[in-house]
């Protein structure tokens, strides 16, 4: 169900500034602003203490950070694991992607954690800081925080501030980290006190698990449609509350090779399913999404190629899942136009 309801190699393709499956097969090189990450890359051991709100008692913790590149340059993944002890069951695990949003032009953070799902953040460097903004919810309250992570002589200084409701700001997260060579422990290998999806997040378990997407699209009005093939594996995260998916095309002979990361969370406030996603030809944007009846629909909005577009992309739920699924798109002043049909099959 889920991400798969969109399919990568499809409905994202179509969506971006520049439609990957057109590119040549070596594929666009990575923005130069994520060359500043270099320092923050390997596997890091820290420490520190949290607050869980203004004049709360220090909660101490440790914790291991594994930071590595993906997407052929394309993105950087952060993978963090958090041991707060006796005093939070489960500790805190959370997934977080690093890219250049070419739309946005600038860079942009998608995160989801095992205690509130996901979010979407503005990211610069600032000299050897990176600094992230963050305007969210928590606990379905309106949520502010701003991250800041120094890198200098060897090591990493963490700080996040919190703004809950109509509460003052607080520090939220005050630690130190240092590189470390042992064992790698990232958060997909963390146990949780949750392995099964939470609240809404729930309506889409049929999504879980290996499924292949094949059919056709049409990149421009007036051109004939074309095949194409993806396989997308959805998995939930520790803790219940989002959902990451891998889509990996089956590419023809001379067409580039594909690889898309999806999350997928539901949003308390606006009620609705959040969507972000980047990919590994230099493009990543965010998506809404909702259940009616038996289909899974996903709008998306932007600029294409210089003109204002909407897009909708519909996948019929079927007694095991995903089984069919269109998008149709409005592009400038033109009429709708269909750019995609497919049909699912569960592999595992």
């Amino acid at each position: 169900m889920i991400a798969s309801l969109i399919l990568a190699c499809s409905a994202v393709l179509l969506a971006a500034p520049q439609d990957p499956i057109q590119v040549p097969s070596q594929g666009p090189r990575p923005h130069r602003s994520l060359k500043a990450f270099q320092p923050m890359l390997g596997q890091w051991v820290g420490r520190g203490v949290a607050y869980d709100g203004p004049g709360g008692s220090a909660m101490e913790w440790t914790a291991t950070l594994v930071v590595e590149r993906i997407l052929d340059g394309h993105g950087v993944r952060e993978q963090l694991v958090v041991d707060l002890g006796e005093v939070l069951a489960g500790g805190y695990r959370s997934t977080t992607f690093y890219a250049f949003d070419p739309q946005a032009g600038h860079l942009v953070s998608f995160a989801c954690d095992n205690r509130k799902g996901v979010s979407r953040s503005v990211a610069t460097w600032t000299g050897a800081t990176l600094l992230t903004a963050t305007l969210g919810e928590n606990q379905g309250k309106l949520a502010i925080e701003r991250g800041t992570f120094t890198f200098e002589d060897g090591k990493g200084k963490m700080k996040v501030l919190s703004m809950l409701d109509t509460h003052e700001g607080f520090v939220m997260i005050d630690g130190t980290f240092e590189p470390f060579g042992g064992e790698r422990r990232v958060a997909r290998d963390a146990s949780s006190e949750s392995s099964r999806p939470r609240g809404e997040l729930a309506k889409l378990t049929s999504s879980l698990g290996v499924s292949r997407l094949q059919g056709s699209m049409i990149p421009e009005p007036g051109q004939a449609a074309i095949s194409v093939s993806a396989i997308e594996r959805s998995d939930l995260f520790p803790g219940g509350l989002a959902l990451i998916t891998v889509v990996e095309n089956e590419p023809e002979p001379g067409m580039p090779v594909y690889k898309e990361y999806r999350m997928t969370s539901w949003n308390t406030m606006r009620k609705c399913y959040d969507i972000l996603w980047m990919d590994n030809m230099g493009f990543s944007g965010s998506m809404q999404g909702w259940l009616q009846d038996k289909a899974y629909v996903v709008v998306d909005s932007g600029t294409y190629r210089g003109k204002p577009y909407a897009q909708r992309t519909t996948t019929i739920i079927g007694a095991k899942g995903p089984a069919f699924v269109t998008s149709d798109r409005l592009l400038g002043v033109g009429p709708g136009m269909r750019v995609l049909e497919g049909r699912y099959a569960q592999i595992k």
